[in-house]
């Protein structure tokens, strides 16, 4: 899965404003006016000193978060989960997608960037997409902004200005910007925070997910508050150093912000492997089932193949008729009316053998589309032994490992059977055979590897 704010789409020619209000930073997409021009002024050398200084300081925020990049930043995600691991620490609420990669783009993007002031402006910083000058438009609340990183604050004001110019929007701000995901694993598996993670019994929707993805990856606020609340340090700066952390560089992230938890997937792989277990063992009993109703499949597609060729005969025995008729037509009006029937005749016949063709080809897709599906079910059943490789309790046990690994010959043996197969009911029962064989193996091994009570069990002592 490819993410990062650079893969986000905006449409060109826009202005990026974010205002105060009630002391939030509400930002939005507006509309460039004609008149904007007149309110643009360089800044005062005074004013230009202090952006300056902020620019290096969220510089250096930046720098600090690829210096404890192991601690604090994201892999790519690989995985979007939407239930599973129930535990509390096995997620991390995070604001954004933040990947060493994104750092390093935003780093360079600040670099470039030169300021301008607004006259009598209420917003914090404005941008205007696209633009290949990089210039920041500051207004009246940014200089009386926090100075140094937390929630609203100059530095983290000008990482969510710069992230618009590598393709961010404004779809939430302020107060609606909270934790948008839950993350596990360094970022590789991601769940959606709509809806409590803790809660067993209500589940994420595909909707949930896809808007949670949208804010955490193309949200300009949801990048800025990843600096500014999540990573930032929860301590105070007191004795030249934070008190969280211990770090002495006033602009920089905090290496605790992250807990360790976050950085192992021993959790994820075992909550992985069980859920693949379940999932395809009730996969099983859903396939099984399609494949003893296509048992009668592949006689009703015989049927209507033998009524179309039949219909296909009859056709052009009536068709054959009414050009004998049409021939004949000058001698005698009398049979010339009868062979015009036999048109008719010929029409219906070929309008029925089109519908026994469509008939037959809808069961043969209904098939087809069934085998896709054992095949995929088959395929998941060699990624699942292939993670039982990371369970003690399958380590441990020669017997479980013998069954696995023949379970596996018997797969790759299976499918070239059906390849070579021609009976269609012959393919059938040997899908079925071999998809009981699989799923008895893996209800016997989700017993085996996580169940308490079994000694053998990844979960025991």
């Amino acid at each position: 899965m490819t993410t990062g704010a650079s893969n986000c789409t905006i449409m060109s020619s826009k202005v990026f404003v974010c205002v105060n209000q009630g002391n939030e930073r509400y930002c939005f997409r507006g509309v460039l006016k004609p008149d904007e021009a007149a309110n643009i002024q360089n800044l005062t050398e005074e004013e230009a000193k202090i952006a300056e200084a902020v620019k290096q300081g969220a510089i250096e925020v930046l720098q600090d978060a690829l210096k404890k990049k192991d601690r604090v930043l994201m892999k790519e995600p690989e995985k979007v989960v939407l239930t599973g691991e129930e535990k509390d620490k096995f997620w991390m609420k995070r604001h954004a997608i933040v990947t060493e990669d994104l750092v390093k783009k935003l780093l360079a993007e600040l670099k470039k960037v030169r300021f301008k002031k607004k006259i009598d402006s209420n917003a914090y910083a404005s941008v205007i997409i696209p633009d290949d000058t990089r210039t920041i438009y500051l207004g009246n609340p940014f200089w009386n902004a926090p100075k140094y990183l937390g929630r609203n604050s100059q530095p983290g004001t000008l990482i969510h200005e710069v992230s618009h110019f590598l393709g961010t929007d404004d779809i939430a701000y302020g107060m609606d910007v909270k934790p948008t995901l839950y993350v596990g694993c360094q970022g590789t598996m991601i769940k959606g925070n709509l809806r409590s993670a803790q809660s067993s019994d209500v589940s994420l929707s595909e909707e949930d997910y896809k808007d949670a993805l949208k804010k955490a990856a193309c949200n300009a606020d949801n990048v800025a508050y990843e600096f500014e609340l999540t990573l930032n340090h929860k301590g105070i700066y007191v004795g030249d150093k934070y008190s969280c952390c211990g770090e002495t560089a006033r602009y920089s992230v905090c290496d605790q912000s992250v807990p360790d938890f976050f950085h192992t997937c021993r959790v994820g792989k075992k909550w992985e492997t069980e859920s693949l277990i379940k999932e395809a063992c009730g996969r099983s009993q859903t396939i099984r089932g399609a494949l003893i109703k296509h048992q009668s499949t592949a006689d009703e597609i015989k049927k209507c193949l033998r009524k179309a060729k039949t219909s296909r005969k009859a056709g052009l025995a009536g068709g054959a008729a009414a050009a004998g008729g049409i021939l004949l037509a000058p001698a005698t009006f009398g049979f010339s009316a009868m062979v015009a029937g036999g048109v008719g005749l010929a029409g219906a016949a070929f309008i029925s053998m089109k519908i026994f063709q469509g008939r037959a080809t809808s069961k043969k897709k209904e098939l087809d589309d069934t085998f896709a599906e054992c095949q995929s079910f088959l395929d998941d059943v060699r990624r699942v032994i292939a993670f039982l490789n990371y369970e003690p309790g399958f380590q441990r046990d020669f017997g479980i490992q013998y069954r696995a690994y023949s379970c596996l010959e018997h797969i790759t043996i299976l499918k070239e059977q059906v390849e070579s197969e021609k009976d269609v009911l012959q393919k059938i029962y040997r899908y079925k055979e071999g998809i009981i064989q699989c799923a008895n193996l893996l209800e016997s091994l989700g017993k085996i590897l996580f169940d308490k009570t079994n000694p053998l069990s990844s979960d025991s002592p």
